[in-house]
């Protein structure tokens, strides 16, 4: 809940739940939208960096599962 939603739940507590309705209705919306009324938060980093991080992370990934497989896991 917004600012303004706190301080008309106690006065209008059926507005306040239809204006959160409404706010849901609406995200459920965007989510299912190739576009969007509201811009996607964007990543900080590069792409180079990012590929570096995954294939990093996916190294370590593939250590841990073949110490597992040899355990017998």
């Amino acid at each position: 809940m917004n600012l303004l939603d706190r301080v008309l739940a106690p006065v209008f507590p059926g507005l306040v739940a239809e204006r959160l309705h409404a706010r849901h209705k609406i995200m459920a919306f965007e989510a299912a939208q190739m576009t969007r009324t509201h811009q996607a938060k964007k990543q900080s980093a590069s792409a180079d960096l990012e590929g570096l991080l995954m294939r990093d992370y996916r190294r370590l990934q593939t250590a841990y599962f073949r110490v597992g497989a040899d355990d017998g896991v």
